[in-house]
């Protein structure tokens, strides 16, 4: 039984209580949390210097930070930090922490005190942040805080948007076909022109130079009215022959 009163702490830290049988010797090192496993606890989220809280407009937050398995953020919201903390104030001084961020981070993050991960510039896309606890001398406890976040893109980098561009583009292709293959079918006819007009220029030619000789046969007294019938013949079909070259290269011109 320890007499009431009787107590003297030594140079070493130990305490001496006296007894009814005499002294017992007491370690206060001794004293810890046995088989405690500590809980993260997310306390606070900041997006690009900014505490964010759920009843704000426009607020990532449905309810608080630390009820949400997951987050989704806006392009221009990649940069933030995440507050957390142990949830037994008792031991709290007595641990570290260490987190990693699964789609940026390789390795975890050195043992800190400092209990706030920060990230910045992150690109679009989805991670998972982890959090941990550990003793001071770095004996992990089997207890990880897992948060999914996910960074949406810009709406121009969007399903939507690329479908829109994929539309755009195949529109412009197609109006490009078109064009060259109209811009052809024009060349292509020019050409057949030209080369029409050519040939009837060189018809108009040897037409005129048959025309005079006929025309003078064909007012001829000499021949006979038979033959001069068929003379008069030859010059209505040659005059035929005529008007339909100038029409057509009078098309030509015009075209």
């Amino acid at each position: 039984q320890v007499n009431f009163g009787a107590a003297y702490k030594i140079k070493s830290g130990e305490i001496i209580f006296g007894t009814t049988d005499g002294f017992s010797l007491f370690d206060p090192k001794t004293i810890g949390v046995r088989g405690f496993v500590p809980q993260i606890v997310l306390t606070s989220l900041t997006i690009n210097n900014k505490k964010v809280e759920p009843w704000q407009e426009n607020s990532p937050l449905d309810a608080q930070i630390d009820k949400q398995e997951k987050i989704q953020l806006s392009y221009n919201q990649n940069s933030f930090s995440l507050d957390f903390v142990n949830s037994s104030p008792a031991v709290s001084g007595k641990h570290l922490y260490s987190w990693k961020l699964e789609g940026s981070d390789k390795e975890w993050s050195a043992p800190s005190t400092r209990p706030t991960a920060i990230y910045t510039n992150l690109p679009t896309g989805k991670y998972v942040l982890l959090v941990k606890a550990l003793s001071k001398g770095e004996q992990e406890y089997n207890i990880i805080r897992r948060l999914q976040i996910h960074i949406m893109p810009p709406w121009w980098f969007s399903t939507w948007a690329f479908l829109g561009y994929l539309l755009l583009l195949s529109s412009g292709i197609f109006i490009m076909v078109n064009y060259i293959r109209i811009k052809n079918a024009r060349q292509k006819f020019a050409e057949r022109l030209r080369l029409n007009t050519s040939i009837s220029h060189e018809i108009r030619t040897p037409l005129t130079l048959i025309k005079g000789p006929v025309n003078a046969l064909a007012t001829d007294t000499a021949f006979p009215e038979a033959q001069r019938a068929n003379l008069q013949l030859a010059q209505k079909n040659i005059q035929k022959l005529e008007a339909i070259i100038s029409q057509f290269i009078d098309f030509q011109k015009s075209g």
